[in-house]
């Protein structure tokens, strides 16, 4: 949950978070779905940090190996959830003044449905998404099955590697024809 969290705050509105570099970014010859690849290679970085510290604690602390199932599990799951964010980027755009020097709140930056899109869709969708891992690990919790739990962490790295795919290129796919309307709805905050 943690993990899936804190990868939904990090990488929500990919996009946005480029500021006035998203003209120059698009008008690279750089295909898109590799603008998305390393973003979300960064932001897993990011996250990846502080999830293998308290991986390597919890499996120090309880001496067992399900520390690091639970942290290969932690990086499928925000391996996927960047994938539903990357869809989510293009499809609700919002502006991100990194200039200003106040708090800014990436979920209602751009109008009514992109604050309900994000507060409520893109939560859903990213559950959805997780679901299969989570219910792997939901049986393995259930009935006691330590084997299972070694499957679903190795499962949930190449289920997240897959959904980040897939995420990135329906991105590709949908941000081609709309990249105008994103670099506008994504400078709305600027002054």
């Amino acid at each position: 949950g943690y993990a899936i969290f804190t990868m939904w705050i990090t990488s929500l509105n990919m996009l946005g978070w480029e500021g006035k570099a998203l003209p120059m970014l698009l008008g690279t010859p750089i295909p898109r779905h590799q603008i998305f690849l390393a973003k979300s290679g960064a932001l897993l970085l990011m996250v990846a940090v502080p999830l293998t510290l308290f991986g390597l604690m919890l499996t120090i602390g309880t001496r067992s190996w399900f520390g690091i199932a639970g942290w290969l599990a932690a990086i499928g799951a925000s391996l996927a959830t960047m994938g539903v964010n990357a869809v989510a980027s293009v499809l609700f755009p919002s502006p991100v003044n990194l200039e200003s020097t106040s708090r800014q709140n990436t979920l209602s930056g751009g109008g009514c449905i992109t604050a309900l899109a994000n507060t409520f869709l893109v939560p859903i969708a990213i559950g959805l998404v997780n679901l299969p891992v989570l219910a792997i690990f939901g049986v393995a919790y259930w009935w006691q099955i330590e084997w299972l739990v070694a499957a679903g962490a190795l499962v949930a790295v190449l289920y997240g590697t897959g959904a980040l795919a897939l995420g990135v290129q329906q991105a590709e796919r949908l941000m081609l024809p709309r990249e105008a309307e994103i670099i506008e709805a994504t400078r709305a905050g600027e002054t």
